[in-house]
C-alpha cells in the first residue's frame, strides 16, 4: 500500500482508533481498540476470540478504522481486510510494541474486564485504501 509519510507517521504516534465491522445479520459494530501500526499502515490490535468484534470477522473480514485526533483535526480512515495473525514472531512484536506505548500494569485495559470471552487473538488489518486529512491546514483557493 503507497502510504504517505504524514499518514504513516500519523498512525505510528497515535494507538486508539475505531474499528467497524457487519454481523452476520448485517448490522454495523463499532468497537474502540488499542493497536499499533507498521510502515505499510497494517494495522495489528488484539481481542478475545468470543467477542462479537471477533464472531463478526470471522464471517465477514471487510472492516473499516478510523482514527481521529481531536487536537490537530487530523483524521485517518482505512477500509481493509481483517485476518487472524498466525506467526509467533509477528504476535510477539505486537505485544513488545503495545507494551512499549501503554502502560498496561498501572492501567489495565478494558477487554481484560471480558473475563468469559476467550483468549486473546490479534488481528491485522491489511489496509486496501487509506484517506489521510488535517483540517488544521488552511483551504486553499485554486480559483
Amino acid at each position: 500500500m503507497n502510504l504517505s509519510p504524514e499518514a504513516s507517521e500519523f498512525l505510528k504516534t497515535h494507538y486508539v482508533g475505531v474499528i467497524s465491522t457487519v454481523s452476520p445479520g448485517g448490522e454495523p459494530w463499532n468497537t474502540v481498540v488499542y493497536y499499533v501500526a507498521d510502515n505499510s499502515g497494517d494495522i495489528f490490535f488484539f481481542t478475545k476470540n468470543q467477542t462479537k468484534k471477533y464472531d463478526n470477522l470471522a464471517q465477514n473480514p471487510k472492516v473499516a478504522f478510523v482514527v481521529y485526533d481531536a487536537e490537530h483535526r487530523i483524521t485517518t480512515q482505512i477500509s481493509g481486510r481483517a485476518s487472524v495473525v498466525e506467526d509467533q514472531m509477528q504476535i510477539n512484536q505486537f505485544f513488545d510494541r503495545i507494551d512499549q506505548v501503554l502502560d498496561i500494569e498501572s492501567h489495565p485495559l478494558p477487554i481484560e474486564k471480558l473475563r468469559d470471552a476467550g483468549n486473546y487473538t490479534v488481528i491485522k488489518i491489511t489496509p486496501v485504501k487509506i484517506s489521510f486529512s488535517d483540517y488544521s491546514k488552511p483551504v486553499v483557493d485554486h480559483s
